[in-house]
């Protein structure tokens, strides 16, 4: 099995979703798995994607004002940035000392 955005393996033509097969025997420990079952007949360049088929050149794909999370960080990833100059937001009060703030309207 490769897991999503895994390279393909050489010789490799289509990818057979995992909710498409059947495990028949793993190992004793079972990290390894020995026979599968394919349960849906592949077609040539099934669920395989080239290298940039989602994000063309050139295209913006997060913001300097955007704020970051998981999928965020994943897209930075996907697209080859592994670091980022971040801010963190700040937190503002205000405080009045004296009588310059009045009710609106007055």
């Amino acid at each position: 099995r490769i897991s999503t955005g895994a390279p393909v393996p050489d010789g490799a033509d289509a990818v057979v979703q995992v909710e498409n097969t059947e495990l028949l025997e793993s190992s004793e420990d079972e990290r390894v798995e020995i026979r599968i079952r394919i349960c849906s007949k592949p077609k040539v360049g099934q669920d395989i994607r080239p290298i940039g088929f989602d994000i063309s050149l050139g295209e913006k794909v997060l913001s300097s004002d955007e704020r970051l999370g998981p999928a965020e960080l994943g897209l930075a990833a996907t697209v080859g940035v592994g670091e980022l100059k971040v801010f963190e937001k700040p937190v503002v009060g205000v405080l009045s000392t004296g009588n310059e703030l009045v009710e609106p309207g007055a």
